[in-house]
């Protein structure tokens, strides 16, 4: 069974063991999280008559998948995802985060990625990733091996019979 409800502000979201987790904000912005993950939206500011918005994710732990909405705008829009390694910030972007190789690894799908560390920052177009390792700077943006790339998709891929699909609502 696939449970469906709405997400609020600041409602922390957390998956479990070998489950996944889809939610679809109101601009259309899908954010999906992979097994044992934790992740709250610190901040969601949308309004379809209007151009722009604000919004800022805190993956602290897990796999993710962020697929940009219309918050996004067509310039890019303020979005920013904190992760374990840094905060992300993106433009019509596509991006999955996660640990993998044993660092954190960032890949960009689509669109275009500037991931900001204590370390350093480098930024990433559509088909490069970069990994990072703890205590260095992010490795430069370059494509990924397949075999990488497959088991990060992995870790967010949902069976279609086991959808959870929440919906952001603002307060």
């Amino acid at each position: 069974m696939a449970p469906q409800g709405p997400v609020y502000f600041r409602d922390m979201i957390r998956t479990g063991e070998s489950s996944r987790l889809e939610a679809k904000l109101e601009d259309g912005t899908v954010l999906t999280l992979g097994e044992n993950a934790k992740m709250t939206v610190d901040a969601f500011a949308y309004n379809p008559a209007r151009q722009g918005g604000k919004l800022a994710v805190n993956v602290a732990r897990g796999a993710f998948l962020f697929v940009g909405g219309k918050i996004e705008g067509p310039t890019g829009g303020n979005v920013a995802i904190k992760t374990a390694v840094g905060t992300l910030g993106v433009r019509g972007t596509t991006v999955w985060g996660g640990a993998i190789d044993g660092g954190y690894g960032v890949l960009v799908l689509d669109g275009e990625v500037v991931l900001r560390t204590k370390r350093g920052s480098v930024t990433m177009r559509k088909g490069q990733g970069t990994m990072v390792y703890a205590g260095r700077a992010p490795e430069q943006a370059a494509p990924w091996p397949e075999d990488r790339t497959k088991r990060a998709v992995a870790t967010i891929s949902i069976s279609p019979d086991a959808r959870f699909v929440p919906t952001l609502k603002t307060r």
